[in-house]
């Protein structure tokens, strides 16, 4: 036997010796079956690589959609790298409703997803954010499932992960299992992702302040994708009998009500396909730092740089501005505050020791010169005081004015007659005769 031979052989024994985990999922009688075909991560024809988010990124991505059960959030994942798709979902839902959605050329996932019309919603009201949650899918699709098992694990610590009538949480080999609690109904919760992570404000009621369940919506032979948490991707169900045991054994409950078409059951769906094109999408992170997130100092990061530093840069003058102004006011109202000229602290006066006085100089408590002005007091160099007059004894001199001769007139003078006016106590006779006198003058 050839050396390459006795590879093969080597490589056939070693695949059957292996665990039953890594051959496939078990089905209800424990046989191994075959694994669900899993897509291979497409990278970036253009730049060849693709950007990665750590932990706390995806953390803050996946948190408004971490507690929704399983089979709904495996359609948004798969659903997310088809964004334009899911935004044309949206608007043919609000024009038409689900009626003719299962005649749609969209994706698998989006069709299903337009079932749900909160869910749908959730995405195609948020196109950056879909976008994102696409990308991190079709690169990191382990890290985003490990992501959404963490805040998972942080809402069961808050006691806000309960099984109650929307819900039944199944906790399977350290994963928790979202399933429906109903064999007909799912319900899509609505929750605070920055409260419901962080402390306990679940309560009994399916409605509260945090954390809303709205109405149930049918579960139908759409849900035929799911979650495999041992290999951390999502998997083509189909309603497939070995299947109906598997995650959390909901599927058992719902399959006599489930209608199986072929527009969503099938040999061609066993593939799960994501958009390989969604890598070559432009995100702008500035706009999903704006959205409520888990960890508050965690932002997106694009070749090396922050795409949130304008929010961060703001909070942070914000802040700086705040602390400022506080310790301003209570140092202003806690410390003695004295008038001092400046340049005392040169000379080893420190402030609020001295006191400024009408002649210039800091004198202290006792009055005596401090500082610079005691040394030049007693050397004699002290600056004099300028003493001012007051107004009234300063001698106000008069601008002289020059005065122009009289003009001479051209005509010979004229004397003037002065003429008398007459008293309203003189009659008129006597006015007519001095008026007759002073015209003989005048003639004369």
């Amino acid at each position: 036997m050839s050396t390459r031979s006795s590879l093969h052989v080597l490589l056939a024994l070693s695949a059957a010796a292996a665990p039953v985990g890594a051959q496939g999922l078990p089905d209800v009688v424990g046989r191994p079956i075959a694994s669900p075909v899993r897509t291979p991560v497409p990278i970036d024809t253009v730049t060849g690589q693709v950007g990665r988010l750590s932990a706390a990124q995806l953390e803050n991505l996946v948190s408004s959609v971490a507690l929704y059960p399983d089979a709904l959030l495996a359609q948004v994942l798969v659903a997310s790298t088809f964004p334009d798709q899911v935004s044309d979902a949206a608007s043919y839902v609000r024009s038409h409703g689900t009626d003719g959605v299962d005649d749609q050329s969209w994706d698998l996932s989006v069709k299903a997803l337009a079932h749900y019309p909160s869910a749908l919603n959730t995405l195609a009201d948020k196109p950056e954010w879909t976008a994102a949650l696409g990308r991190a899918y079709a690169s990191q699709s382990g890290d985003v499932m490990r992501a959404v098992q963490q805040l998972r694990r942080m809402a069961d610590e808050q006691g806000n992960l309960v099984s109650n009538q929307q819900q039944q949480v199944v906790r399977e080999q350290g994963n928790y299992l979202i399933t429906p609690a109903q064999p007909q109904l799912v319900y899509v919760p609505a929750y605070d992702p920055v409260v419901i992570y962080t402390r306990p404000v679940f309560y009994a009621a399916p409605v509260s302040r945090y954390w809303s369940f709205g109405v149930g919506f049918p579960i139908g032979a759409w849900l035929t994708y799911d979650l495999d948490w041992g290999t951390r991707a999502v998997y083509y169900n189909g309603w497939r009998d070995p299947y109906l045991g598997y995650a959390g054994g909901w599927r058992v409950r719902s399959r006599p009500f489930i209608q199986i078409t072929n527009v969503y059951v099938g040999p061609q769906y066993r593939t799960v396909f994501i958009n390989p094109a969604i890598n070559r999408r432009v995100v702008d992170y500035r706009v999903i730092d704006r959205y409520p997130r888990v960890h508050r100092e965690t932002y997106f990061a694009v070749n090396g740089r922050n795409d949130g530093w304008r929010d961060r840069d703001r909070d942070r003058d914000r802040d700086r501005d705040r602390d400022r102004d506080r310790d301003r006011d209570r140092d202003w109202r806690s410390e003695p505050r004295t008038a001092q000229p400046r340049g005392l602290e040169s000379v080893g006066v420190p402030v609020g020791q001295g006191r400024a006085t009408p002649d210039g100089y800091a004198r202290s408590r006792a009055g005596e010169p401090t500082g610079r002005s005691r040394g030049n007091v007693e050397a004699g160099l002290g600056t004099p005081r300028i003493e001012r007059a007051p107004r009234s004894e300063v001698p106000r001199v008069e601008p002289q004015r020059r005065e122009s001769p009289p003009r001479e007139s051209p005509r010979a003078s004229v004397p003037r007659v002065e003429r008398e006016r007459s008293s309203p106590s003189r009659s008129r006779g006597e006015a007519r005769d001095a008026s007759s006198a002073r015209t003989a003058r005048g003639r004369a």
